[in-house]
């Protein structure tokens, strides 16, 4: 789960990210168990989001990332330097 802001007023965007054959990453999955699955591992953000909010979730056909490249051949220069982060991959 990563929440990125979504505007200048302090709202954030949530991104939960699944695998594609997860019963949780498929259109219209169980909002009962989309709420178990934030309550046992996402208990710090799962009290944020109303019933209503977890239904149109589950709902929801799944959205795909991107494939990405890595910026390689190596991700080092030494024994004191490591490309992290977006700089890693294009």
């Amino acid at each position: 789960f990563d929440a990125l802001p979504a505007d200048k007023n302090g709202n954030y965007c949530g991104v939960l990210l699944l695998k594609k054959e997860d019963p949780m990453a498929q259109p219209n999955s169980n909002p009962k168990e989309l709420r178990q699955l934030f309550d046992e591992y996402l208990p710090q953000f799962s009290f944020l989001l109303d019933d209503e909010t977890i239904r149109q979730i589950a709902e929801k056909p799944p959205s795909y990332l991107p494939a990405f490249r890595y910026a390689g051949p190596r991700l080092h220069q030494g024994p004191r330097t490591v490309i992290l982060g977006d700089c890693a991959h294009t």
